[in-house]
């Protein structure tokens, strides 16, 4: 490992060394959020001053919008996207299942008899996580 990326590792778990899985969740979702409203705005070539005045609302609040520092309503979210023509998507999705397959060799007997016959088709199990 680089230097570089010895230190880059070292500052992002200063960083989140304190935080929990739903906000940093948060924060992704709140920086995407605010880096596409600057982005298509611009792409739009409009300043901050134009898009208010296009959404209907102060410059300070597309600033706070672009610099994450307002948190966003469904309402708002989805009158942005409509002056932007973005699309609105479900944030939302099933996690999908972790499937493991594991080999037991510490159980003597993993299988079962059948009559003098032992099967020791259950040596490997199927198991979801």
């Amino acid at each position: 490992m680089s230097n570089k990326s010895k230190q880059l590792r070292e500052l992002l778990d200063a960083l989140t060394e304190t935080l929990v899985a739903d906000e940093v969740i948060y924060a992704g979702l709140k920086a995407m959020v605010s880096a596409t409203i600057a982005e298509k705005r611009l792409n739009l070539g409009m300043n901050q001053t134009e898009f208010a005045t296009h959404m209907g609302v102060s410059q300070g609040l597309v600033s706070r919008w672009e610099n994450g520092e307002e948190n966003f309503t469904l309402e708002n979210l989805s009158k942005i996207a409509q002056k932007l023509s973005l699309e609105m998507q479900n944030p939302f999705k099933e996690k999908p299942k972790a499937k493991h397959i594991i080999k037991s060799n510490i159980v003597p007997f993993p299988g079962t008899w059948h009559g003098s016959r032992y099967d020791n088709s259950a040596n490997y199990e199927l198991m979801e996580m």
